[in-house]
Order: C-alpha cells, then structure tokens, then sequence
C-alpha cells in the first residue's frame, strides 16, 4: 500500500513540475502543508492544486482527497470560453406606419344656383269676345245653295229657278217653307222653287242639328209642307232622301215628265249614296 502511495504522489509531483517548467515565473513549489485546502493561484495559469496529504501513522492506511481539480494540460494553448453571444437585441418593432391621412373630401361644389326663372311674360288680357253676331241665314245657306247647284248640274228642271236661304229665326216663315215647327232642329236650310207661281216645283234642302233626328226631320217635311200652296197648282210627285245630317225634300208635277226620284238620285250621287230614301 506504501508503495503505491508513493508512486501516486510522485506521478503527482512530475505532472507539476512539467506544468510549471514552461512559465516565466516558476512559482515555488509548494510545501506539503498539512492544510486541507491549497493557497490560492496567481491570475497567471496556476498549477493544478497539490492533493493534500494528511500525515500518516504507523500501521494506518493513507487515505487521500479525492482530486476535485481540472487538470490542464500546459502544452494545449486553452480557448478562452467563447463569451456567450449577448442575444440579439429584438430589432424594435417598427413603428407602425401612421395612418395615411385621409384625403380630405373635396368640398362639395356648391350646387349652380339656379338660373332665376325668368319672370312670366304676363298673359295679355284676352280681349273681350265680341258677342256673336247670329248667323245670317243667307250665310248659313250658301253652303247648301252650292249643293243644290251640284245636284241642278246632274239634274236640272227646264224652267228658271230661283234659290234663297231660310231665315230660322222666324218660325212661322221656317215652318210654311220646310214643315219643320221648331227651327231649333235645324242649323239652315235652303229653298230652290220656280220663278213663277204658276209651275208647281219646290227644292227643300236642310242641315238637322242632330243627325240622329235626320228622320224623324224627314217625316216633318214629308207631312208639313203644302203640295197645294200655289193655290191654282199643285205638286203630285213627293220624295226624300237622307244623308248623315242633310235632308233632301222634292216635290213636283208630275206634268213636267221630271220625277222626283231623278232630283233624289241626283242627290246620292253627289253625296256618294243615301242613308235612306222616303216618299208620300
């Protein structure tokens, strides 16, 4: 056991002296001290610490600390610890991007002011209607007379005529000459008779108020009118014909060898045709 103490601790004493051999300042070695513990090294590397011996009795087992010391090989240049890497500092967070300012809205352009209407021309006093003058019959009856002649130009008596306009105003004239009682049914009428009072010959033309009464207007004429009015003649041949609101009435001697009939187709063609035709 002796021996094998020894040879640790001379194991132990050349590993020293080899650490120590390639210093500059070869610190003195070290006495075997009978403390536990090694006095403290220079900064400078130091000689791993001496295991400590404690003195040995007769007949006792050595007993030695362990050796808690890293050992270093001197001939092995040491790199230094690498000094940790301080962390990357946290790259700050970007500032936020400030909100792009909102375009400011454009102001509205104010609305054209309307253009002024233009000041309303004032309505000019309507001059006050002249009252309507009546109608002259012979006005009225212009337009019918120039229907007769159409109907003379088909069919003509062969005596001279004379032609003239009822006046409606008067009621006992329009009633003798058309057998209508009541002028208010017609809007004019016309009279075409012989310029003399011994042929008896009478052409009654007239315009109904109301077309829907053309018939009944007719039949007025039809019953009213006197065949015998010349007093030393008379009329033996009696005909009408009716086309929209216009009445035609014929009458005639029959003597002259002109039928009534032949005026009232004169009538249709002129006219282009008859709603109807009547006869006594």
């Amino acid at each position: 056991m002796k021996k094998i103490l020894s040879i640790l601790l001379l194991c132990a004493m050349v590993m020293s002296l080899a650490a120590c051999g390639n210093s500059a300042q070869q610190p003195e070695q070290p006495q075997q001290s009978t403390q536990p513990e090694a006095p403290a090294l220079p900064e400078t590397p130091a000689a791993p610490e001496q295991p400590s011996i404690l003195p040995v009795q007769p007949g006792q087992d050595v007993i030695t600390a362990p050796d808690t010391t890293t050992k270093v090989d001197p001939t092995i240049p040491q790199t230094p610890a690498e000094s940790e890497t301080p962390a990357e500092s946290e790259t700050p967070a970007e500032s936020e991007t400030p909100a792009e300012s909102e375009t400011p809205a454009e102001p509205e352009t104010p609305a054209e002011s309307e253009t002024p209407a233009e000041p309303e021309t004032p309505v000019e006093s309507e001059t006050p209607a002249e009252p309507e003058t009546p109608a002259e019959p012979a006005q009225t009856g212009t337009d019918l007379a120039a229907l007769v002649d159409q109907i003379y130009a088909v069919q003509m008596p062969q005596f001279m005529l004379m032609t003239m306009p009822v006046d409606l105003t008067d009621a006992e004239a329009t009633a003798w000459l058309t057998g209508v009682s009541d002028p208010a049914l017609l809007t004019g009428a016309v009279v075409s008779e012989s310029m003399m009072g011994s042929q008896a010959y009478s052409l009654v033309l007239v315009q109904v108020a109301d077309a829907a009464r053309a018939e009944e207007v007719a039949n007025m004429m039809l019953q009213n009118i006197d065949p015998v009015k010349w007093i030393c003649v008379q009329a033996d041949d009696i005909d009408a014909g009716i086309k929209g609101d216009l009445v035609l009435f014929v009458m005639i001697d029959s003597q002259f060898g002109m039928p009534a009939a032949d005026f009232i187709a004169a009538f249709s063609q002129v006219m282009g045709g008859l709603d109807k035709e009547l006869s006594k």
